[in-house]
């Protein structure tokens, strides 16, 4: 189980990769700050589950690398990521999609850090 400094550190890098790429493409990494949360969590979900699965840290990062490559451009991803965003919380009673996109964080990081999300009776 990693621990949380270097879950934190994992992180750190992979939000360094995508504020480098989008600054690549031409956008202000600091305007898209959540997206890039975001993203570098899935990344590093991705990172651990291939690690836990058995593969080397080489074979880890090619995953990471066929992830990007898989998303695209990095630009248009955030992009539609804030219309998306942006059209939700324009249409009423939708507060629910937040919050369970609040969840869904707050889970990922539970796991991230090894707690449980399952009570042990």
């Amino acid at each position: 189980m990693p621990e949380p400094q270097k879950a934190q550190r994992a992180q750190t890098t992979w939000s360094d990769r995508l504020r480098e790429q989008l600054a690549a493409e031409g956008i202000t990494p600091s305007a898209h700050r959540e997206a890039i949360d975001e993203i570098a969590a899935h990344l590093d979900d991705l990172h651990g589950a291939a690690l836990r699965a058995g593969r080397s840290a080489a074979e880890a990062e090619a995953a990471i690398d066929a992830e990007l490559a898989r998303m695209g451009s990095l630009a248009v991803a955030v992009a539609e990521r804030a219309k998306r965003k942006q059209q939700r919380s324009a249409e009423p009673g939708r507060w629910t999609s937040g919050l369970a996109a609040d969840l869904r964080h707050a889970v990922r990081s539970l796991h991230r850090n090894g707690a449980s999300p399952r009570s042990s009776s």
